[in-house]
């Protein structure tokens, strides 16, 4: 009875302590959100929803290199609960928490006292909320996974995995093929220590996630969408992405030497060795393993788990190595270094305290300053639009963009606008969330303009004809003025589409990097169009 009891007590203090890091996770999360604005990231995931909520299909009537799931998802939120930009961000900013939770979970399986793992965690994401886009639904999910693989003691896991593993491809289709070997792997190295006797469940469980699949490939097929989702989101990651999106891997004695103030600096360096951490970590931890094998036995099947996610998704970052591609992987590695430290035979608090420090003090620090400008700042300035009440932008950047916008409900009576580049033959980025925040449609299939995409001769054309059809009044071209050592600062000598514009469209306003283009009047027949 006194044992019930206990177990009862146990469970119960359990529930709180995972209702209280959700519930603190989310705050701190939502301290700041609404501060800034990401033309492009943020965009590609809201105008995606929109264009499905007006009745058009991913890759069919408008270009996409994710899978579709999570534009899905997204849209069928903004029904629900509106399309105010803070609320879709409280939307990511909810997933995202889970996601901690999920990683205390995991630490808490071999570590008694387990806030190190998911408190390094809120704060890393907090550096890279990555507001209605896929990646966390992804990273939750895959967190979600990797728990049932280290607590397998039913069916049911197996049958929840089977379940989740296409359901992750379904939303980000890289991260789906990842943990598919990471769960096979998993499986096998269960049945060589010993842990399952036969493999007839794990086979079993891989086998329903490919039918699973096939099911999910059938659905692409009777909408008309598998051929293009082959096209755009496989063949051309393979072939073009590698080249337009790529960097170099990031280096700290770079950084430090790249100017700028000195929290500038410090903050370039602390992502450049954030970078690494992962390998680091997984070095480490299968030194110390290696070492003291016996002292870890019981830790094993925790270890080779997010290990081996934390090794398969470093491939994440390898094309586009920056902070935000690296994150899934850190996050995978954490409950490793909580795991390993508290299972020492003589864990020293320092130690905790220094890795906490080093995973806390550079977010802590940006998040005060986002609360600032969230807040309190006189160099902040409110977005004008009426699907983002409250959000705040830097006073520089907002001060023109919100003249842009006052143009454009002034003035711009069309369903339509088309939001480019000052040059269509060399494409960094677009702003897409002008489409949303202006409410408007983008008159082409492609409101996101590609490096290797947007600056081919055949994009080029389409989005011509789709122009001079549908009789554009205003073309909106943005001067991102950036260039990455990838083919996206190269020039395609392609100018179609900009000859296009220079001949039928007038400039007419200036508002900072925005350049405002209006049809002219002239125009009455095709001219000047490719064919």
């Amino acid at each position: 009875m006194l044992s019930n009891l206990k177990i009862y007590s146990d469970s119960k203090q359990e529930a709180y302590k995972s209702i209280v890091i959700f519930c603190v996770s989310f705050i701190f999360l939502a301290l700041g959100s609404n501060f800034g604005i990401n033309i492009y990231d943020e965009g590609v995931g809201i105008v995606g929803a929109n264009r499905i909520l007006q009745s058009e299909l991913p890759y069919k009537d408008f270009w996409l290199i994710y899978s579709p799931l999570w534009l899905y998802i997204q849209a069928g939120f903004i029904k629900i609960f509106g399309s105010q930009l803070l609320c879709i961000r409280l939307f990511t900013i909810f997933i995202s928490s889970f996601s901690v939770l999920i990683v205390y979970k995991i630490a808490r399986i071999r570590s008694k006292n387990a806030l190190f793992a998911p408190t390094a965690s809120l704060m890393i994401i907090s550096l890279a909320p990555m507001y209605a886009r896929a990646t966390p639904l992804a990273v939750m999910v895959s967190l979600l996974i990797i728990y049932l693989l280290i607590n397998n003691k039913s069916s049911y896991h197996y049958l929840a995995i089977s379940a989740l593993l296409p359901l992750l491809f379904a939303v980000r289709h890289d991260f789906g093929v990842y943990f598919f070997f990471v769960v096979a792997i998993n499986y096998y190295f269960e049945y060589k220590s010993g842990e399952v006797a036969s493999l007839r469940n794990p086979i079993i469980s891989l086998l329903l996630a490919l039918a699973l699949l096939l099911v999910y490939f059938q659905i692409l097929s009777c909408y008309s969408m598998l051929n293009k989702f082959y096209e755009y989101s496989i063949e051309f990651v393979l072939n073009k992405f590698s080249s337009s999106r790529s960097l170099p891997l990031p280096n700290p004695l770079s950084a430090a030497a790249s100017g700028g103030g000195l929290q500038s600096i410090i903050f370039s360096v602390w992502q450049s060795l954030m970078f690494y951490a992962p390998v680091v970590i997984i070095f480490t931890s299968l030194s110390l393993f290696i070492k003291k094998k016996n002292a870890f036995a019981e830790e094993k099947k925790l270890l080779f788990a997010t290990l081996s996610a934390s090794t398969v998704l470093l491939m994440h970052a390898a094309t586009r190595s920056e902070f935000e591609h690296i994150l899934p992987s850190l996050l995978f590695a954490l409950p490793a270094v909580q795991t390993l430290v508290a299972q020492a035979k003589r864990p020293s608090k320092y130690l905790i305290i220094a890795l906490l420090a080093f995973f806390t003090i550079i977010p802590l620090a940006k998040k005060a300053q986002s609360f600032n400008n969230a807040y309190f700042s006189h160099n902040s300035i409110a977005i004008n639009s009426n699907v983002a009440k409250g959000i705040k932008v830097d006073k520089a950047f907002g001060g023109e963009y919100n003249k842009l916008l006052d143009f454009l409900s002034e003035n711009c009576k069309d369903e339509y606008i088309y939001s480019g580049c000052s040059s269509h033959d060399r494409i960094f980025i677009n702003d897409i969330m002008l489409y949303y925040l202006a409410q408007k449609k983008s008159p082409t299939k492609y409101h996101e303009l590609h490096p290797k995409q947007a600056t081919e001769y055949a994009i080029q054309n389409d989005i011509i004809n789709s122009l001079h059809n549908k009789k554009v009044r205003f073309a909106i071209l943005y001067d991102s003025d950036t260039f990455e050592p990838n083919a996206s600062s190269l020039s395609s000598n392609i100018f179609i589409l900009d000859d296009f514009i220079n001949d039928n469209y007038k400039l007419i306003a200036e508002y900072g990097k925005y350049y405002v283009f209006e049809l002219k009047q002239a125009i009455g027949s095709k001219q000047n169009i490719a064919n």
